[in-house]
């Protein structure tokens, strides 16, 4: 959704923690909250105008 790259694995952390979905109380949970923020992080950028955007920017926009 974001194209983050998160480490699968990094010296002295637990690899659970690595997976943001593990953290939360279900995958289902996460699902529908990580959607719920793409969809604020894309009405939030919408609502500066095109003229104001970094063009980079608006090629990062969380994809669903």
């Amino acid at each position: 959704m974001f194209n983050l790259q998160i480490p699968t694995a990094l010296p002295g952390v637990d690899t659970h923690i690595l997976d943001p979905r593990s953290t939360y109380g279900s995958p289902e949970q996460w699902q529908e909250k990580a959607d719920q923020l793409a969809k604020l992080f894309i009405e939030n950028l919408r609502s500066i105008p095109i003229r104001q955007r970094a063009p980079r920017w608006w090629r990062q926009d969380p994809q669903r």
